[in-house]
């Protein structure tokens, strides 16, 4: 039984690691907020595995318990909550969210460190804890059976709820783990990597239907009042050239909706119908503009390349390569040599 243990831990690392460089890979295609949870989802379920106690492949007995399915819950949950609300940019109090977590980590520090083992507050903690990640798993059902979803994803996510609910309770009504044979090592290991497994799966095979692209949208009829496009137009370009809106990195799309006074989606409109672009290409060249302007001036010699595409308004320094190589051919040091 150890061997199909471990044979199963090394086949979801080996699948977790391939989804991870399948998603670095198309990092471009996606929006980055709900890519980024996804990766966290995969790298965590991976961990999970890496980390299993009873079969670890790198120090025998480990008590890795930083990697737990609470972990993988908590930024799945997140994860399905940006992509039905299509946020564009995380937002600081969803870090509520890891609460749960970082009470279980703390309970576990604690008990390895202060008190013995199974003492009633200890196990009062992982049960708030267990209590928490249940609330989670009813959450995350309650929007894929409002939304829109593949059969598929609502199969795997209602089982994987349904297990779970059923290894917690057990653990509670006999007051103790492994109630269900293996579930707690074997199985609950295995389900949890193929319910993050199968949902990357589908975003790989159908992004359209599963994760939210940047792409352009084609609107079939005009939410724009026609009479009011070219002083929308007039009232973006002035934020961008006179306000240098774009300077803030955490600059959105709906912020800039809410700034202009209309919807998101008839903004969306106004970039791809008027302007022939999107928010974030837009917005971006504006900041790569600034950091041709500042690299010429010669005013910013004192910061360094990424320092001065900070100042522009690029939030990352991948963003800043990005945006760099697709409008001039170049890399920034390319590019930076040229305006020498």
């Amino acid at each position: 039984m150890e061997l199909i243990g471990t044979v199963l831990q090394i086949i979801l690392i080996l699948q977790g690691a391939f989804l991870l460089l399948i998603l670095f890979r198309t990092r471009s295609n996606y929006l980055p907020v709900t890519l980024w949870l996804l990766v966290g989802s995969v790298a965590s379920t991976l961990l999970f595995a890496l980390g299993d106690d009873e079969h670890n492949l790198l120090v025998e007995d480990a008590n890795w318990f930083l990697f737990h399915e609470s972990l993988i819950i908590t930024i799945l949950t997140l994860y399905i909550r940006y992509f039905y609300q299509q946020k564009e940019a995380f937002l600081k109090r969803d870090f509520i969210f890891f609460v749960p977590y970082g009470i279980y980590i703390s309970s576990q520090f604690m008990e390895s460190l202060f008190f013995p083992k199974d003492t009633l507050f200890i196990s009062s903690l992982t049960g708030l804890v267990a209590f928490c990640i249940m609330g989670y798993l009813v959450y995350i059902n309650a929007l894929i059976l409002k939304n829109k979803s593949t059969l598929w994803v609502k199969i795997t996510v209602i089982s994987f709820t349904v297990i779970y609910f059923l290894d917690r309770l057990s653990e509670f009504i006999f007051h103790k783990p492994d109630t269900i044979p293996f579930l707690e090592s074997h199985l609950l290991m295995v389900i949890s990597a193929f319910m993050v497994y199968s949902i990357t799966f589908q975003i790989i095979l159908f992004p359209k239907k599963v994760l939210p692209t940047a792409k352009v949208q084609v609107y079939k009829k005009s939410t724009l009042d026609s009479v009011l496009v070219e002083s929308q137009k007039s009232k973006l370009i002035k934020l961008y050239e006179q306000e240098k809106i774009y300077l803030d990195p955490q600059l959105t799309s709906t912020q800039l909706a809410d700034q202009m006074s209309i919807h998101r989606q008839q903004l969306s409109e106004l970039f791809s119908q008027h302007f022939n672009t999107k928010f974030q290409d837009f917005t971006n060249q504006y900041r790569l503009d600034e950091v041709k302007r500042m690299l010429e001036a010669k005013t910013h010699e004192h910061l360094t390349l990424l320092g001065i595409a900070r100042e522009a308004g690029f939030g990352s320094k991948s963003a800043f390569y990005q945006t760099t190589k697709k409008w001039t051919g170049m890399t920034p040091s390319e590019l930076k040599k040229s305006l020498g």
